[in-house]
């Protein structure tokens, strides 16, 4: 367990899918947590707040008066002498926060937390530059492999609470679930499709920011154009008994639908070329994939009582852990 006398401050996503991700932490002493969406008590200045931060804004043009913000941000929960670790994700990168933060609590340090590739967040974030991470921040943690080694980051999967079953949304039960952005892999979720629906696998696709044009089967595909809260995500996945992994071709790392698949005890289909290796992986349930073709049906045909006997292991409760080894 993380030591207590540094006090943490996580800057994270939105509150929706952000509770779900943390909720380990919620009731750890010294642990403060700040929601994007949800910033402060009042929805209109956490409206304006946001407006005035926004990375795609700052990129057309550099909005000043950040720091009008920043006081109260923090609010008066720690003072000027504290340990204090933040932690941002990518979505919280400013400058002139990190700079602010640093003047104003001497003892502090200051973490980043990346749970996608470096050059997603480079084309969307003024000033995100990896080669300049490093010099920013005290330590720079991702769960991309690749990142790590190019760029002398601090490997970490990404951790998430698990959210438990019974608080889950009641979904028709399936055989196979895939849930995502269509990007580069539709092609290839297209061939998966028709490959289980020969063998009357009942598939739930779930598939936003698809083209028009590359549009295929939309009387068994599910073209969305919103994506899935995360809880109702979740529901979807639990409801199934196999979840389908397909990792974007510039990402090396493995995403959470392997966590997620341990934490619901599903069979899990996955071109991640590191799944061996996860401390998870059991043939009996897993099964890898590079080519349509490796796909072998009779998974589908074994009845197997599957349990991954999880444990905590992916809890955030370890990235405390983490942050303070690296940091001490």
């Amino acid at each position: 367990m993380a030591k207590t006398e540094m006090k943490h401050v996580f800057f994270e996503g939105n509150e929706e899918s952000g509770k779900i991700i943390m909720n380990d932490l919620t009731n750890i002493k010294n642990v403060k947590i700040i929601y994007r969406d949800v910033v402060f008590s009042s929805k209109i200045w956490s409206r304006l707040f946001n407006i005035h931060m926004s990375p795609r804004l700052n990129r057309l043009v550099n909005l000043p008066f950040k720091k009008m913000w920043f006081k109260k941000l923090i609010g008066n929960d720690f003072s000027v002498n504290d340990s204090i670790t933040f932690t941002f994700i990518a979505g919280w990168f400013n400058k002139e926060l990190l700079s602010w933060l640093r003047s104003k609590f001497p003892n502090s340090k200051q973490v980043l937390f990346l749970r996608d590739t470096v050059s997603i967040y480079e084309k969307v974030i003024p000033s995100f530059n990896a080669h300049l991470l490093n010099d920013l921040f005290d330590l720079v943690i991702s769960s991309n492999p690749d990142d790590c080694s190019k760029y002398e980051f601090k490997y970490s999967p990404v951790f998430i609470s698990k959210f438990e079953e019974e608080s889950l949304v009641k979904y028709p039960k399936t055989d196979v679930v895939f849930i995502a952005e269509a990007k580069d892999r539709l092609q290839l979720l297209h061939r998966i499709y028709e490959k289980f629906t020969k063998f009357d696998i009942n598939c739930d696709f779930y598939i936003t920011s698809a083209r028009e044009k590359d549009k295929k089967y939309p009387d068994g595909i599910n073209y969305a154009k919103n994506h899935l809260n995360y809880r109702d995500y979740l529901s979807r996945e639990a409801a199934s008994d196999c979840i389908i992994e397909i990792i974007k071709s510039d990402t090396q790392g493995g995403t959470l639908r392997s966590w997620e698949a341990v934490y619901y005890n599903k069979k899990l289909i996955t071109n991640w070329k590191g799944i061996k290796k996860f401390q998870f992986y059991d043939e009996r349930f897993m099964m890898y994939f590079e080519d349509v073709e490796d796909i072998n049906m009779d998974f589908f045909k074994e009845n197997l009582d599957v349990e991954y006997h999880y444990n905590g292991e992916n809890s955030p409760v370890n990235l405390l852990d983490i942050i303070e080894n690296n940091l001490s």
